[in-house]
């Protein structure tokens, strides 16, 4: 089986495009002949399990989501159909791996799939949480109030990334400088200092030694050191994109003074914002429970919070 995008005419001449999965053309015109359409022209397309576009989800960013939930909710609240509507989201769309991503959910919607089951075969893009949220509101025939929701709840969640950065740039920027001045004045100010001393004949000991000592030891192993600062940033890199890393991650960050208290705040905020989104869209509280834990990035908080929604159920 193949999926062709087809273009096709009626008795009174009128076009229509779609697409179709048939064995070959001849298949295709036999089952369009049947529904009343005149093959015009087909095209072999590539089938949305073999898209390269889930290893390009680096370059979505949150604020085309958000930005793509309220475009979106305003083409539906003003009855624009859902096909038509996910065209003229991908023509608005300058990334072109968003814009790539909605040409395969436009394709799999006008071949009949659900609007949600098309945007979960790019979760890397579309969140399991927006997926589930439009699953509701096809459900209860809400897309348009739950994409507004959606919208929000996006726009918020970027506001509240952004503080957090904010935040932690100023520690950080302490930090580098520290260090930088560090090592400038162990590699040209001391040396000259040391240099001076000598000439002078004082007897160097003490702190002044150690210093001194520090200070040698970084101008004849720069370059050690700077390797293995390469390598370590390397591994610490690579540690982390394992999941065991990123569970060690997520603990140590639960256990920073100023950072856990951020953490958690930002995860109660997301849990409490996606639960009312999900109950007040129609959805039971027990399935609102599971969806919601997609929204919580701490591992550790997210397994409490599963064991929790199991005592809730029981």
């Amino acid at each position: 089986m193949q999926k062709f995008k087809y273009s096709a005419i009626d008795r009174d001449g009128h076009k229509s495009c779609g697409t179709y999965v048939a064995h070959d053309e001849r298949e295709l015109a036999s089952a369009l002949l049947s529904s009343g359409l005149y093959l015009v022209s087909a095209k072999r397309v590539r089938d949305s399990k073999k898209s390269i576009v889930g290893t390009l989800a680096v370059g979505v960013r949150h604020t085309e989501v958000a930005s793509l939930c309220r475009r979106f909710a305003i083409m539906q609240s003003s009855f624009i159909p859902l096909p038509d509507s996910l065209k003229l989201l991908r023509d608005q769309t300058e990334s072109s791996t968003l814009k790539n991503a909605l040409s395969e959910v436009y394709d799999d919607v006008t071949s009949g799939s659900f609007l949600s089951e098309a945007l979960r075969k790019h979760p890397a893009i579309f969140p399991d949480f927006m997926c589930s949220m439009v699953y509701v509101g096809e459900l209860g025939g809400k897309l348009d109030s739950v994409l507004s929701s959606l919208a929000d709840y996006y726009e918020r969640d970027v506001k509240i990334r952004r503080k957090f950065r904010s935040a932690l740039e100023y520690p950080a920027i302490i930090f580098v400088m520290t260090v930088a001045l560090a090592v400038i004045m162990l590699t040209f100010i001391v040396p000259t200092f040391k240099e001076t001393l000598r000439e002078l004949d004082v007897e160097i000991s003490g702190l002044t030694a150690a210093v001194y000592s520090v200070s040698d030891f970084l101008l004849n192993n720069w370059y050690l050191l700077l390797l293995g600062t390469v390598l370590a940033v390397l591994a610490l890199y690579l540690f982390l994109k394992t999941e065991r890393g990123r569970v060690t991650s997520d603990l140590i960050v639960l256990k920073l003074p100023l950072i856990s208290r951020v953490e958690k705040s930002i995860s109660a905020s997301r849990l409490a914002r996606s639960l009312g989104l999900l109950i007040s869209s129609g959805m039971s509280l027990s399935e609102a429970l599971s969806a919601s834990a997609v929204v919580i990035g701490n591992r550790h908080i997210k397994k409490r919070y599963i064991k929790a929604s199991e005592n809730v159920r029981r």
